[in-house]
């Protein structure tokens, strides 16, 4: 996976880019992911001074979240849990659409 960080008003970080990575990892669970991409922002002047950009490729449509936080962690959280509210979403409508409830008798057979 091709992983891209921008970083906007913060210094980039060892520690930050760790966990960057570890959630990463962590969403490649749902679905293989060919490219990630991640602004970072931090401004002095906002009630949340972090933003996070998530923007995940992989096959099928692309995924775009967003997380806000007091600090880093939150907002990487927030980001993170986003992204796996995509993923769940999208796996049960496509278990809907592809299955039927149990004991429902197809129309074709009357």
């Amino acid at each position: 996976m091709n992983v891209h960080l921008d970083w906007f008003g913060c210094e980039p970080h060892p520690a930050r880019e760790h966990k960057i990575h570890q959630m990463l990892e962590n969403l490649r669970h749902y679905k293989h992911l060919t490219r990630a991409s991640l602004r970072i922002e931090e401004t002095k002047n906002s009630g949340t001074p972090f933003h996070l950009t998530l923007m995940l490729s992989m096959a099928g449509p692309d995924i775009l979240v967003h997380g806000r936080g007091q600090t880093f962690d939150e907002a990487l959280m927030k980001t993170a849990n986003a992204a796996t509210k995509v993923f769940e979403t999208r796996a049960q409508k496509q278990k809907q659409v592809n299955g039927a409830a149990t004991g429902v008798k197809a129309i074709h057979r009357g």
